[in-house]
């Protein structure tokens, strides 16, 4: 069969994002070919990725398959199958890579989209800032999820911040998604939902459908936690310059443990990252009369919130971000 090379790639890319680093499940590191599909499963995502003329069947090392592919330069290539291999042809360039015909990643246990509703307007840009919040301590595996509500009510907390959106009732039921699942979901621009048994389903405009595992439990009210009142602080038009130069010294593997430190104090404005390739500090002049405070956050999430707005209440122990349909809370820290 002779596929776009582009095309190809660009559909590999996308599976991959579900494809596992480790093999703890039977194929979990390799592509899936089914059906028309490029598929990715990892146990908690699967990708299904439509591919124009694929007709394959059977599972290929993912790295190799996607590592060689990628180098491809001819707009065209040819990739037929035997019992035993996935051969591909591009131009004076030949392959071939071992073939498991049988597919036995339990895509069976997914269940199968039904209905599918329109996404309401900014719902993934609600549901990926309320990750933003989550915890990453998996002894607390209710808090590195998301909460999204069938009345419209989406929060994250990890028990010392909380971003909670309020929407209108969804017309489809809620669900507690991982936030490692949220990032990957938001990269695609899904446009439609369909929520099925311990699974909820998305897809995008080009076709690509993203099955991200659920689970049955809920947090608990957090409308207590919602109210701060306090002095109002501004944040000066700088702190974005700022933050992204010193964000660099954030970057972790996994993005919910990347942190920067916000401290505000003695008419300036301090910010500090640091990771295993070392730290930084930049500090901004600030005239202010407000008392000291200090609070971390995930950078991606600062960077959202100050898009919405520059403005916080602080209290002697917290902080408040708000804006038209949702609040983040955060307990302030100690200061230095």
């Amino acid at each position: 069969m002779k596929l776009n090379t582009t095309d190809f790639q660009k559909s590999l890319k996308i599976a991959r994002a579900a494809v596992a680093h480790t093999e703890l499940i039977d194929q979990a590191t390799s592509f899936i070919f089914k059906d028309g599909f490029v598929i990715g499963y990892n146990d908690e995502i699967c990708i299904s990725v439509p591919v124009d003329g694929l007709d394959a069947e059977g599972a290929v090392k993912a790295d190799a398959l996607y590592n060689y592919v990628s180098k491809l330069k001819k707009p065209e290539m040819e990739l037929k199958t035997t019992p035993k291999e996935m051969q591909i042809k591009s131009g004076r360039s030949r392959a071939g890579l071992p073939l498991n015909t049988e597919v036995i990643v339990p895509l069976d246990q997914i269940t199968p989209p039904g209905k599918w509703k329109d996404l309401p307007q900014d719902f993934m840009n609600y549901v990926r800032m309320a990750a933003g919040a989550t915890a990453t301590d998996q002894t607390m595996p209710k808090l590195t999820c998301v909460d999204v509500r069938k009345e419209g009510i989406i929060t994250g907390s990890d028990n010392f911040r909380i971003l909670q959106c309020i929407m209108d009732e969804f017309e489809f039921d809620g669900f507690l998604i991982p936030a490692s699942s949220v990032k990957v979901a938001a990269s695609l621009q899904p446009t439609r939902i369909s929520v099925t048994k311990e699974w909820v389903h998305l897809e995008n405009d080009e076709a690509v459908q993203i099955s991200c595992r659920t689970y049955p439990e809920q947090y608990d009210d957090v409308t207590e936690f919602m109210g701060v009142e306090g002095l109002q602080f501004t944040f000066p038009r700088t702190f974005n310059e700022v933050m992204d130069r010193t964000r660099v010294f954030a970057q972790m593997d996994v993005t919910q443990d990347e942190e920067v430190k916000v401290t505000v104090g003695n008419n300036r404005i301090k910010i500090t990252a640091k990771n295993e390739s070392g730290w930084a500090s930049e500090e901004i002049n600030h005239a202010t009369d407000d008392e000291p405070f200090s609070f971390t956050i995930i950078p991606y999430l600062l960077k959202d919130i100050l898009k919405r707005t520059d403005t916080c209440t602080v209290s002697e122990t917290a902080l408040l971000f708000q804006g038209e349909g949702w609040k983040y809370v955060s307990a302030l820290i100690d200061m230095e």
